[in-house]
């Protein structure tokens, strides 16, 4: 019984990952939208960009580099500002895609800080 929560924190991962690869083949079709604002279409780039590199951070703590004691401060504080630069750009999205790729990067940095705080307490 005990390995239930780590199949439902695997699944809500999966989850965020697939919401990023989502978004991605969503943010193909805004962009050829000719009505959008140019503003919303670079917003929504970012957005993209913001949590893309959010996925690179999530898998970055689970590789080698993750475990230098030096990187760890800058890993936290990019994830953090990789977090806070993704909602408002995912938000300016249009369409149903937004709240998929608000959930991946929601998720996502969710269980970042809790994997890096694991790691320093151990």
């Amino acid at each position: 019984m005990r390995e239930v929560p780590g199949m439902v924190m695997l699944a809500v991962i999966v989850a965020a990952f697939v919401s990023g690869f989502h978004g991605w083949g969503k943010f193909y079709d805004e962009v050829r939208n000719a009505e959008l604002q140019g503003w919303r279409r670079t917003t929504a780039l970012l957005g993209m960009v913001a949590v893309t590199f959010q996925a690179f951070l999530f898998i970055a703590v689970w590789t080698p580099l993750g475990r230098h004691n030096a990187l760890l401060p800058w890993l936290t504080r990019a994830g953090a500002l990789l977090f806070l630069i993704a909602l408002p750009c995912i938000a300016t999205r249009m369409g149903g895609s937004r709240w998929w790729l608000l959930l991946s990067s929601t998720v996502l940095g969710f269980f970042y800080s809790v994997t890096i705080v694991g790691s320093e307490a151990a």
